[in-house]
């Protein structure tokens, strides 16, 4: 599971990818079906810089 402390979490607006095995599944006597994200990792996107570069 990817748990983060105070000082991972990327800033409002900031761009990220989160990699992981997406799964369904419902729980006991309910018929809602929930999603997560399994084996997660996440990483800040890189800015491109206006010169290209």
């Amino acid at each position: 599971m990817l748990q983060l402390s105070d000082e991972d979490y990327p800033e409002q607006e900031t761009e990220i990818i989160v990699q992981g095995t997406f799964e369904t599944y419902k729980e006991s006597n309910d018929e809602t079906l929930y999603c997560r994200i399994t084996d997660a990792d996440m990483q800040k996107k890189n800015k491109k810089r206006k010169d290209g570069s």
